[in-house]
């Protein structure tokens, strides 16, 4: 059990080592959206869970433990993901609910969930 956590948390280090996205912070842009936030950057499926890479993080709001919605053309909700590991403009998140008629897919957009 530990070898699977210790690979598991392997997994998310390497995915979020691999680059530091940049851009200013996302209070600063007063022009964008609530939708336009982050995306999905990347969907990785292991036996443990499937993972989802967002452009997005402490910087966007996306902090350990929040919660997030993925939506296609900014206004049909995906999924409902929550924050596992965070950093200032890159995050993972866990699938909690999905819409089994609709897939994740790149560039699709996310927000945090206010409540």
């Amino acid at each position: 059990m530990k070898l699977i956590i210790f690979n598991f948390t392997l997994l998310i280090s390497l995915i979020l080592s691999v680059g530091t996205l940049s851009g200013k912070p996302a209070f600063l842009d007063l022009s964008r959206g609530m939708s336009d936030l982050g995306s999905v950057t990347k969907f990785v499926s292991i036996p443990q869970a499937d993972v989802v890479c967002l452009k997005g993080g402490i910087t966007q709001g996306f902090k350990n433990g929040a919660k997030v919605s993925v939506f296609k053309n900014q206004t049909e909700k995906i999924a409902t993901l929550i924050v596992i590991k965070s950093k200032k403009n890159t995050s993972i998140a866990l699938i909690t609910e999905k819409n089994v008629d609709k897939n994740i897919r790149i560039g699709d957009s996310v927000k945090v969930n206010l409540r």
